[in-house]
């Protein structure tokens, strides 16, 4: 990986900044090569001078959210009959499709979080996002917050770690596993917080409840 990082970085600063950009355009609509290599190949070449860290993290920013923003346009552009492109109906195959719409009937946009660090159902969430006509700035607000957190550390890991790029990469695919983990414990910890309160409000709610009076019969009978 070295080799390879070290000959394509060898390239003039410009061509490496604008094949970053568009590269992770690509990775948006699928592209078969992990985003996190490219952001590992940015932070590298941040080590190596190529580019100051601030360029190197807004460069990734954009080509992220530039991507992402690009699927949500397609899918609020054409609804249903974005399943017509051949291309985009290989990305969301009717079992993917399926189970995108079960995660946003149970969760609704808050999987537009998730999803930007799950690779595999990123590009079909965030097409079903704008037929599913969530508006764009909560889109952008919750793909931003997520970006935010995997797209700096990612870079900044990796310009850290330069001249052991190999030992970057298997740390920065260790970042976004732990923040799926942290998500998945805040997402638990959201629930059980939630069953609780509503149980405490149920005690509370019989406990103010009047009691009833007692039913005198006899003295109803007497009158």
């Amino acid at each position: 990986m070295t080799e390879v990082f070290t000959s394509l970085v060898s390239a003039h600063p410009t061509v490496v900044v604008l094949g970053i950009f568009f590269v992770l355009l690509l990775c948006g609509f699928g592209l078969p090569l992990p985003e996190d290599i490219v952001l590992a190949f940015t932070g590298y070449a941040v080590h190596l001078k190529v580019m100051p860290l601030w360029l190197g993290i807004v460069v990734g920013m954009a080509g992220v959210l530039i991507g992402d923003s690009t699927l949500f346009y397609i899918g609020r552009r054409y609804g249903e009959r974005v399943l017509q492109f051949r291309l985009i109906a290989r990305m969301l195959p009717p079992a993917r499709l399926e189970k995108i719409q079960r995660l946003y009937q149970k969760y609704g946009s808050r999987v537009l979080f998730t999803a930007r660090f799950t690779p595999m159902l990123r590009a079909g969430v965030f097409l079903f996002a704008g037929w599913a006509r969530v508006s764009y700035p909560k889109f952008l607000a919750t793909d931003g917050s997520a970006a935010l957190l995997s797209v700096p550390a990612i870079v900044v890991v990796t310009y850290l770690l330069g001249d052991q790029i190999d030992r970057a990469i298997r740390a920065v695919r260790g970042v976004e596993h732990w923040i799926l983990v942290a998500i998945g414990v805040l997402v638990v910890a959201h629930i059980v917080h939630g069953r609780i309160a509503r149980r405490r409000e149920q005690r509370e709610a019989r406990a103010a409840a009047p009691v009833p009076e007692a039913r005198n019969d006899e003295s109803a009978g007497g009158s």
